[in-house]
């Protein structure tokens, strides 16, 4: 009963099963089904379309909800350490997306799957680290900087540019797998109320009416 309360608290309910699998599936019905259509002539597992990556942002925000502590005053005053506990629970989250993204990606033959799986990992890393510096409101703020900042036009060389390039895929692992690493160390530490919110002091503007009279 503690555990099913615990998912609660991080709001994994039906709710968010439901919008979770529908961002899947709508990553999943772009990559395998819309671009082989729309674009027949592409090689088969070497182009990843620019609407598949911008459309994996949708999973990587929405898993993220899973880092949601509740609110920022009694996560603030908690009195047991949550160090390890957010530690395990936000690998957890991070090594779950990634198994999601390869089963979804099994079924693109179109497409460049280890790229696709790669991608996935690093938005939805660059998205936790989003929720342990800003907050669980501003999730998809670095994901949709990463992805803006990799597909405009003559920012990133096309070398080195690991969101698109496929022969690149394991060079994007890495980077996903630092920036994972860099993501659960700070949320261990800030958890959802995000390093900024602490800083600033912002959450004490939502702090329980009850405590103030």
């Amino acid at each position: 009963m503690m555990f099913v309360a615990i998912l609660r608290v991080h709001g994994l309910d039906r709710r968010w099963v439901a919008w979770s699998t529908a961002t899947w599936l709508s990553v999943y019905l772009f990559g395998a089904v819309a671009l082989p259509l729309r674009y027949p002539a592409e090689l088969r597992g070497e182009v990843v379309a620019t609407g598949l990556v911008v459309g994996l942002i949708l999973p990587a925000v929405a898993v993220t909800r899973l880092l949601d502590e509740g609110p920022a005053f009694q996560v603030l005053t908690a009195a047991r350490p949550m160090l390890t506990s957010r530690l395990g629970w936000s690998s957890a989250v991070l090594v779950g997306q990634a198994a999601v993204a390869a089963l979804v990606a099994s079924g693109m033959s179109t497409t460049p799957q280890l790229l696709v799986v790669a991608d996935a990992l690093l938005l939805t890393a660059a998205a936790a680290l989003s929720v342990a510096l800003f907050g669980s409101s501003l999730a998809w703020l670095l994901p949709l900087l990463l992805v803006s900042v990799f597909t405009a036009p003559d920012v990133v060389p096309w070398s080195v540019n690991v969101l698109y390039r496929h022969t690149l895929a394991p060079l994007t692992f890495g980077v996903a797998a630092v920036l994972s690493v860099a993501a659960v160390a700070t949320y261990a530490f800030t958890g959802s109320v995000g390093l900024w919110s602490r800083w600033r002091g912002t959450w004490k503007d939502t702090a329980d009416p009850a405590q103030d009279s």
